[in-house]
């Protein structure tokens, strides 16, 4: 990141999409970037409800 802008304009909430922007192709880069945190949010939440049901089966039976 810091090749791409000057380590003193990393100093945000984003700092990697900051330095993605700053690239030629940096708007289409930094939301494919940011879709793709959104959607392994997403995935995280789901495979964390769906394994809390499990173990709670689990439990049951125990």
């Amino acid at each position: 990141m810091v090749g791409l802008v000057p380590y003193a304009s990393l100093n945000s909430d984003s700092p990697l999409s900051e330095a993605i922007t700053a690239t030629p192709y940096g708007r289409w880069l930094s939301i494919l970037m940011n879709l793709g945190g959104i959607a392994g949010l997403t995935t995280v939440g789901m495979t964390l409800v769906l394994s809390q049901t499990r173990l709670f089966y689990a439990m049951a039976h125990d």
